[in-house]
Order: structure tokens, then C-alpha cells, then sequence
């Protein structure tokens, strides 16, 4: 829902505002969940050990997010981290369902 901050400021030209929603809503939470994922008793841990908890590929992907160098940047980064959030979103959503009774 509040990722579309994100979108409004590439929109209005507000790239200071884009990119830090683009880092707290988008990139923040993809962080925990892949943390949640490959190292739960980490997923509070954020950016710290990070190289040593998740896969190097991982780790490589999210370099790629994070080091943005213009507006066309931001956006194309934001289309593929979304995809990739909502991805792993419904990947550990369902890997927690799995486990009830």
C-alpha cells in the first residue's frame, strides 16, 4: 500500500522523497523477509552480517537494488524490487501456513 509513494515522487519529480520510500517501504522489508527466509534468528539484523547470512546470489541482487544512479534507475529498480517483495511476500507467507495444525 505505502509503495506507491514511491511511484508518486518519480512521478512529481520528488527523487529525494522516491528514494528514501524506495529504501524504507521497498527495500527495508524485502531485506527482513529474505532474512525470514534464509536466517530467521537474524531477521531483525537488517544490513548487519547480511554477506554472511543470505546466499551470494541474493546478497548480488540486492547490491544491484540498492546502488541507484538516476531517476530511469529508481524506476527500474523499484518495477523489479516490487516484483521480487511480492514474491518472497507470498514464498514465506506460505512457508508459515505450512507449519499449522
Amino acid at each position: 500500500m505505502f509503495n506507491k509513494f514511491v511511484q508518486k515522487g518519480i512521478n512529481r519529480g520528488d527523487y529525494l522523497e522516491a528514494i528514501d520510500a524506495y529504501f524504507a517501504l521497498i527495500l527495508g522489508p524485502l531485506v527482513e523477509l529474505l532474512r525470514h527466509r534464509y536466517c530467521p534468528l537474524h531477521h531483525d539484523f537488517k544490513m548487519h552480517y547480511i554477506r554472511y547470512d543470505l546466499p551470494a546470489d541474493v546478497v548480488s541482487r540486492l547490491e544491484t537494488l540498492y546502488f541507484v544512479k538516476d531517476p530511469g534507475d529508481l524506476q527500474r529498480k523499484y518495477d523489479e524490487a516490487t516484483k521480487w517483495l511480492r514474491k518472497v511476500m507470498s514464498e514465506v507467507g506460505d512457508a508459515k501456513h505450512e507449519y499449522r495444525f
